[in-house]
């Protein structure tokens, strides 16, 4: 009995199944990330309910500015969709603004938030505490040049479903990221997919099986931190030009 030729020569069918798989999954993650509901509500973390709580007495204070925003809020809704709830103020979000650590706020809140406990630098977000270095608010995506801060390799990596999800909006919208950065995202990308599909490889996973899918792994977990710090030092820049 002849034995039964693979799909592609020198590569197993069941490490090619298991490769595609691998990358089904991998584009329904980025696809959930891209279409995360944003209507959730979050809660504050105990130890930060006594500096929100003063944020939300000055929010009480100053009605007037209050209702100003509630107008500005009515008048923006792009996808005529209601807008998740401020865990500061507890009322609809106003100016739109997520943390790194993907919390989402009024940017008054979060702004006044950080002012009222006079943090040297970074504040931590109320409701996870993990440090806010990088502050995304829509329409326009700025980043507040308050939180411009150096952060470790985990760190990075936490911020990645988040500035993910960012970049794919940016990278497929007229006004989003301008055409060199948008080319040089698109280069990598691809460098990257025709990586993982030619035949040649640093480890051959015909010769040496599932652990041949170790190199692929590292280097696909490589381009997604290289991309979204190329994204991160994108809209740094655009804040301070």
């Amino acid at each position: 009995m002849e034995p039964t030729e693979s799909l592609i020569e020198g590569i197993g069918d069941e490490l090619l199944w298991t490769f595609l798989s691998l990358f089904v999954i991998f584009l329904l993650s980025v696809w959930y990330l891209f279409c995360t509901d944003s209507r959730r509500t979050e809660n504050v973390h105990p130890e930060q309910e006594e500096v929100v709580e003063r944020v939300r007495e000055q929010l009480r204070d100053n009605q007037q500015q209050q209702e100003e925003e509630e107008e500005v809020n009515e008048d923006y809704d792009p996808d005529n969709a209601e807008l998740p709830q401020c865990p500061v103020c507890l009322g609809p979000i106003t100016y739109l603004a997520e943390t790194n650590c993907g919390h989402r706020f009024c940017a008054q809140c979060i702004l006044m938030y950080w002012r009222t406990d006079r943090w040297p630098r970074a504040c931590r977000c109320p409701v996870c505490r993990r440090e806010v270095n990088i502050l995304l608010t829509l329409p326009q995506l700025e980043t507040n040049e308050r939180y411009r801060d150096l952060t470790n390799l985990m760190s990075y990596i936490y911020d990645i479903p988040t500035l993910l999800r960012y970049l794919l909006r940016d990278l497929f919208s007229v006004h989003g990221l301008i055409c060199i950065h948008r080319l040089h995202i698109l280069a990598v990308l691809v460098l990257l997919l025709l990586y993982l599909f030619i035949p040649f490889d640093l480890l051959p996973e015909s010769a040496i099986g599932l652990i041949g899918l170790i190199d692929d792994g590292l280097v696909l977990l490589t381009v997604i931190i290289y991309v979204t710090l190329l994204y991160r030092s994108y809209v740094t820049n655009r804040a301070i030009n």
